[in-house]
Parts: C-alpha cells; structure tokens; sequence
C-alpha cells in the first residue's frame, strides 16, 4: 500500500510540475500573441501608408499613348 501511495504521490507531483510549466508557457506566448498583434497592427498601418503614396505617385505619371 506505501510503494502505492509512493507512486502516486509521484505522478501527482509530475503532473503538477508539467502543469506549472504550461501555464508559465501559456502566459509566456498570451504576451507574445499581444506583442505580435501591436506589431502587425503597425506594420499593416505602414502598408496602408506606403499603398496610398504609391498609388498617388502613380497617379501623376504622364499616361503613355499607344501606338
């Protein structure tokens, strides 16, 4: 019954460690999710930014006749 509880004890103490660890690890990526958005979030800001000046730029390009 002791070499039982042992064992048992034992798993119960692994499992609570590998439990730990991936809450640790999931807090850990929850904040580099976050990170990600903001950084998407700008760099689509500065895609939405360069779009429009190039299509401004474009816009003043003489039009080519074709011959």
């Amino acid at each position: 019954m002791d070499a039982e509880l042992t064992n048992l004890e034992s798993r119960l103490a692994s499992l609570l460690e590998a439990y730990q660890g991936l809450r640790s690890e999931n807090r850990e990526l929850t904040a580099r999710v976050a990170t990600l958005q903001v950084e998407n979030h700008r760099l689509a800001e500065k895609v939405g930014l360069v779009t429009d000046r190039i299509e401004r730029l474009l816009a003043r390009l003489p039009v080519e006749d074709e011959a």
